[in-house]
């Protein structure tokens, strides 16, 4: 699936909430746990989380991409146990192939009895992520850069038409002498959001960029 520059899907999911599915094949039971992760530690915790609460399963594989959509620089995945191959690598590409990032998935299974072989363990882990996946809910999420915006009283009703025009979110105003103005900027728009405010303002604008507030 394709992603738009600077824009990807991501789990729909309030903080901490995680989305679960459980289906049984050939008497195992495999339950997927799905959650929304923000970079390595992220995706690490999740998956330390989630095996703790199944510390009784004999199999807790797993597979994240801590990033961007497809971006395997944030990637990662164990088969925990199955054998070589069967799990974790089936799963990590589902996931980097499924058009969602920041997301994790661990697949719990509790043995059945009954063995499944290599072909059939990996249909199972790959099936699981997969069908987990186009049920899981989730939303665009547009990469952004924050900036502190100075400008005189006079300019505000044309910044804020800018800040519509370019998908751009106030996260806080102030008003003293100037105008205060806190805006979270789309990465694609910056150049012209920050072109834009000079043109508006006659060069008297002060921009200045802060840590993401994402």
């Amino acid at each position: 699936m394709e992603t738009e520059e600077n824009a990807w899907l991501v789990p729909d999911l309030r903080d901490g909430a995680v989305f679960e599915t459980k289906v049984v094949i050939k008497r195992s039971i495999f339950i997927t746990t799905v959650g929304r992760v923000r970079g390595l530690e992220g995706a690490k915790k999740f998956v330390a989380d989630i095996s703790a609460k199944y510390s009784d399963a004999r199999h807790n594989p797993f597979a994240f991409n801590g990033g961007p959509a497809g971006n395997s620089g944030f990637a990662g995945c164990s088969d925990d146990g199955e054998p070589h191959g069967t799990a974790g690598q089936p799963m990590l590409q589902v996931v980097l192939h499924s058009g969602i990032g920041e997301v994790a998935a661990v697949v719990t299974r509790y043995f059945g009895g009954i063995k499944l072989g290599t072909g059939g363990l990996v249909r199972a882990y790959q099936g699981c992520v997969s069908d987990t996946l186009k049920e899981l809910p989730v939303k665009k999420f547009i990469e952004m850069k924050a900036f502190r915006v100075r400008l005189s009283m006079a300019y505000i009703g044309a910044l804020k038409r800018l800040i519509g025009q370019t998908g751009a979110e106030t996260l806080e105003e102030n008003y003293s002498a100037e105008a205060d103005f806190l805006v979270n900027v789309p990465i694609k728009e910056e150049k012209r959001f920050a072109a834009a405010v000079v043109s508006l303002s006659s060069g008297s604008a002060i921009m200045s960029e802060v840590p993401a507030l994402q």
